[in-house]
């Protein structure tokens, strides 16, 4: 019997041993995670570690209890703290990985952002992106990625906001997150072309827990993908109204006055009136690469209706069958 005690107490200073030696563990791993979290300013790093260390703690207990059975509840919590644990720490690492990506790609231009934004007369063809401030290597392929800072020509501004889309009943709010881009060329300091895109929804429902007690909610912001895809969209766009401008002959104000008393001459009816859908489409026919934007108008209508040489007809826009009964018009006056 006294055998048998003696075997028990050995065990049981061996299990505690043991035990020691993974709290040890758990402290220095631990540690590492704070230091890992501060290098790369995510402290979701260390809040992962607690929730997966608390959780490889709980579950050994089973082998410091004699060998005795956990209940149910400990193996659900230690499957909910290792799920919540992972998550936690695999954010913080890909959100510290970008930031130090970032960092490094900053450091390898030699330049920053605000650098970047201050200049002009750049003969550069390549782009890079510049994130709430940060210049961003990730979120452009590599064909269009800039690897020094004198072959940078333009630059995508991006603009990260949430708005406000709704409440929930515990009087959080619930927000989507916006981009709003811009391709700004560093030649002439002009903005080229913006655009806008939307995350997903916040959850319609949420429930607050412990874990989180933030009654707020936000949705996914746009992936990477969809941001590089957006990116390049643009700068290709950019790219081919550039060539179509470099095709196009800039008439005076005289030539462009001939230009279109020609064609409204050719579509007037008896009392010199031409539809101005004709015009633009005979204007398109004629020269495909001319556009009234080059000269600072966003359309026809607006040209001739501020040229004294033209008189305007527009529709109607109080009749509710505008679209099937009226049109607008021009005719040439020669004031």
């Amino acid at each position: 019997m006294e055998n048998r005690q003696n075997a028990w107490e050995m065990a049981k200073q061996r299990r505690n041993r043991k035990y020691r030696l993974l709290l040890i563990a758990v402290g220095i791993v631990f540690a590492l995670s704070v230091i890992a979290g501060i290098i790369l300013g995510q402290f979701y790093i260390p809040l992962g570690c607690i929730f997966v260390l608390g959780g490889i703690l709980l579950l050994s207990l089973r082998f410091t209890s004699g060998g005795e059975a956990l209940p149910v509840y400990a193996y659900i919590a230690f499957t909910v703290m290792l799920i919540v644990g992972a998550v936690l720490l695999y954010k913080g690492l890909v959100s510290g990985v970008n930031r130090q990506d970032d960092l490094q790609y900053t450091q390898s231009l030699g330049v920053s952002a605000e650098e970047l934004l201050a200049t002009t007369n750049s003969e550069g063809t390549q782009y890079a992106v510049i994130l709430d401030g940060v210049l961003s290597r990730r979120l452009l392929p590599e064909a269009y990625q800039a690897q020094r800072a004198e072959d940078i020509g333009a630059v995508l501004i991006i603009h990260t906001t949430h708005r406000k889309v709704g409440s929930y009943t515990n009087g959080g709010t619930a927000y989507r997150t916006d981009l709003s881009i811009s391709l700004k060329s560093l030649k002439t300091g002009e903005t080229i072309s913006s655009t806008s895109i939307s995350g997903d929804d916040p959850p319609k429902h949420i429930r607050v827990s412990p874990l989180d007690p933030n009654t707020d909610r936000y949705g996914n912001p746009p992936s990477d993908e969809q941001i590089k895809k957006t990116c390049v969209s643009m700068i290709e766009k950019a790219k081919i109204e550039e060539q179509r401008k470099s095709r196009v002959t800039i008439l005076s104000e005289e030539e462009l006055l001939v230009f279109f008393r020609r064609i409204i001459a050719k579509l007037a009816d008896d009392d010199g009136w031409a539809e101005v859908n004709r015009v633009d489409k005979e204007v398109k026919e004629a020269e495909p690469d001319f556009s009234i934007e080059d000269y600072g108008y966003k359309s026809l209508m607006l040209y001739f209706k501020n040229d004294p040489h033209y008189a305007v007809k527009e529709r109607d826009w109080s009749n509710t069958m505008v679209f099937l009964t009226s049109l607008d018009y021009v005719r040439w006056t020669g004031e």
